[in-house]
């Protein structure tokens, strides 16, 4: 449950922290971390993110179990690291994170 990971945060003040969830879970995380007032720079966030879909802030926001909007999710998550496996991809698609082109 995203509002007790958050809590846990907080409370172990844990100013760097990992994700390895779904973008559905992660961006709830995300939220409710917006919601609490734990933001970047005080607080970051990896995440293992081979799954997730460029486009998930969108695709998230706003709905039943992420009510914060896409300005929000991108205020929590500035400075997110992402990390896979794999080589990013070259295409002039925008990432939904940063706004630039993934060249």
């Amino acid at each position: 449950d995203a509002k007790i990971v958050a809590e846990e945060t907080h409370h172990h003040d844990a100013r760097i922290n990992f994700m390895a969830l779904y973008e559905l879970e992660g961006a709830m995380v995300l939220c409710q971390a917006y919601k609490d007032g734990m933001q970047p720079p005080d607080y970051n966030w990896f995440v293992a993110s081979g799954w997730w879909n460029e486009q998930f802030l969108q695709l998230t926001a706003n709905s039943a179990v992420c009510p914060c909007t896409v300005a929000e999710l991108q205020r929590a998550s500035y400075g997110l690291i992402a990390a896979d496996r794999g080589p990013m991809l070259r295409t002039e698609e925008v990432h939904s994170l940063s706004g630039r082109p993934l060249r």
